[in-house]
Formats: structure tokens, sequence, C-alpha cells
């Protein structure tokens, strides 16, 4: 086990370039916070599309924001619109943050995102009914969540989401140094199309989405400094970077499901789930699985490793909830339940992946439920990986 907030010292660092060392007390002392918001791109027509941009290739990247700001116009004559399941954090369907082209630092989607800035900032959540809703500086059009209607015409939205590219942003652990020619830093979102958020009955119509993305970067100087050595820029240390990486299991019958956890050459510091008994797009019932405080559709949720190693049970499901809402002040947003190594005590809880084997998230769900076409279980592994 590893400090999930404490990196072992660097003198020098075969990834920096040429005239920069790792020296972390000079880099804090003399660098300063950056902000930049540059225009990204036009949304989308309301059926969806992609877009990748690159990334300002200066300083240490801390922090990326994207920002949506647009206009969702709809007809309603004598029909409805009303909101799905997905609204409105789905609006990002896949959001890829990537290193050189080569390594996948953060592959997740909206929901993941809204989820985890939840966690790690409850107090800018909304809390309705005790579950932390959409974000209070967020505008949305009929509310957070399904069942909710649009007014005809023109409908306007704000939302916003947070990449922690560093999981401790005092110390910038996980940080990514971007200052050179050699380093790639892209990100790729795929918006989901509006059908998929929204769901219209009656004659009514979804007309159309305008508006524009943004992503504002967070980043540090990289200062100058001259010691015995001579002059250098000082970096702090990389020698590990933040990784979120999604994944999912389709299931047909209720009972265990099994879904293997990525390993990698770091430490697990925190996971997310979400089971589903149908595929949510377009579907106006809410298909997850009840995150009530009796939590009575998921019978048991477990950690295990190696011949059948059963390190951290929840049985019943439900205590699992209740630390949720101790850590949190409230249950998850979309009906995720958090397994959080790093809240309490992160040099002592977090998972050493190189030390063990087969490790993997067993989910039982209850007898009676009868999962449809496309039940699934999403697990979203945040992890520190060694950068090397």
């Amino acid at each position: 086990m590893r400090n999930a907030m404490t990196a072992a010292p660097v003198v020098n660092d075969a990834r920096l370039p040429r005239g920069v060392r790792v020296l972390p007390s000079q880099f804090f002392a003399s660098t300063s916070r950056r902000i930049q918001t540059p225009r990204n791109t036009d949304a989308k027509s309301k059926n969806g599309g992609e877009f990748q941009t690159r990334l300002p290739a200066t300083g240490v990247i801390g922090l990326l924001r994207i920002m949506l700001e647009g206009t969702i116009t709809v007809t309603l004559g004598a029909g409805t619109v009303t909101t799905g399941p997905r609204y409105p954090y789905g609006a990002i369907d896949g959001y890829l943050l990537q290193a050189d082209q080569r390594a996948d630092v953060f592959r997740v989607n909206g929901l993941d995102l809204h989820v985890l800035r939840a966690i790690r900032h409850p107090s800018s959540m909304v809390k309705t009914a005790g579950v932390l809703e959409e974000a209070a500086s967020d505008t949305i059009p009929g509310g957070f969540g399904e069942g909710n209607l649009l007014v005809n015409g023109a409908n306007d939205i704000v939302l916003s989401w947070e990449i922690p590219v560093a999981i401790d942003d005092p110390s910038l652990i996980g940080s990514l140094f971007a200052q050179s020619d050699d380093v790639y830093l892209t990100q790729a979102i795929q918006q989901d199309a509006l059908s998929n958020l929204l769901v219209a009955a009656g004659g009514a119509t979804i007309d159309s989405f305008t508006g524009t993305w943004w992503t504002q970067v967070v980043n540090f100087e990289v200062p100058k400094i001259t010691d015995g050595e001579g002059t250098v820029l000082a970096a702090p240390d990389i020698s590990v970077y933040h990784a979120v990486h999604a994944k999912e299991l389709q299931f047909s019958a209720a009972g265990e499901q099994t879904i293997e956890i990525p390993r990698g050459q770091g430490q697990l510091d925190r996971l997310l789930i979400q089971v589903s008994k149908t595929d949510d797009d377009g579907i106006s019932t809410n298909p997850y699985l009840r995150t009530s405080p009796d939590l009575d559709e998921l019978d048991e949720i477990r950690i295990e490793y190696g011949a059948g190693v059963r390190q951290l049970v929840w049985s019943p499901a439900h205590f699992l909830a209740a630390e949720n809402v101790d850590a949190y002040g409230a249950l998850l947003p979309y009906r995720y339940l958090a397994i959080d190594l790093i809240e309490s005590n992160p040099s002592r809880d977090i998972i050493h992946m190189p030390g063990v084997t087969d490790l993997q998230a067993v989910i039982k769900v209850n007898s009676a439920v009868a999962p449809a076409a496309g039940a699934r279980v999403r697990l979203v592994s945040e992890m520190l990986l060694n950068a090397g």
C-alpha cells in the first residue's frame, strides 16, 4: 500500500524534457495558477456528434472543466416533452482524455463525471429528498432527473462537468506535465442525441439544439529556478497519473454478477457502481436499481481477490448506501454507489493492485428483479498508476 496523497521524491525524471527537473518544493514555492477558457466548438445538432481537441501545451494541468451553454427548442402542441433518466449530464455520452495518443487517462461518460464531482465536492450539489442532484451553478430546464416537463419553445441550459486530472488539488498528485513539444494531450467528447435524454409524446417534437462547448483549463506555471547546477525549470512529482476508467457487464438473470476490476501498476482508490435492469436510452421509466435506504433490489456488494478472498463485503447492500450518506451527506446522483478507499485513511485502505490477483466486484441482484434487454453493471475504477 502507498499513501494516495504522497508520492516519493524524485530528483530527475526521464519523462521530462531536457532542462526540467523534478523539484517539488521549489515548484510550489514559485508556481502560479492559470485559468484559460478557450472556446471549444459549437454544440452539435440534436442528434449528437463527436469532436476532439488538443489541450494547451503549457504548464502542469491539474483540472479541466467542461461547460455547455445552449438552447433546446421544442414544439409541444397537444403533447409533452419530458426528461429521461440520463438527463441532463448524460449529454456527454463518452469522454476520453489521452496522453500522447496512447494512454487513456480518463475513459468515462457524463454521469460518471457528475457523480465523481458530487463525491469530491458534495457542498456544491443541490440536495433534494436526501439525494445529491445537480451542480448548484448549472441551469437545467425542467429540473434534474426524469419525468420533468420542458416548456414550449426555447429552453436554455447550462451544464458543467469536472475532470480532476490531479487526484488531490493541493499536492497536484496525478497531474499531467504539458509543457513540451513531445507531450500530446487530447480530449474527445461524444455528445449524446437528445432523443436519449428527452421523451417526446402526443405529437410533440424536439426541434433543435444550439449552443457552445467550452473547456476551462486550470494549469500551473512551470517556474524557472537557479541552483548550484544552473538555471532549470522546476516540476512537481509526475511519477504517477490519475486515471478513471469505466467498463460494463451485461446480465440477463438475477443473482451474482461478477465484473473484473482493471489492474495496473499502482493503487485502486475508489470504485463507483451503477446497476441497471434495462437499457436506459430513450426509456421514460427509471431503469436503475434502487438506492433507497432499504435498497431491496441489491442483496450484496463485495470486493474479492485471489481464491475467493472476500476483502470488503456489504450484506445487505444498503449498508454501503448508508456509508455514502455518512461520507457525502446524501445519496449519490443517478443511483450510483461508491466504494471509497481514500475517504477515511488512504494509506491504510487503498488496494495496491500488483499485490492481488483476480480482483473483482460481485453484485448480487435480488431474485425478485426481472432484468430486461440491456441490463448491466457499470463499474468505474479510480486509480493512481505509475507513469513509467
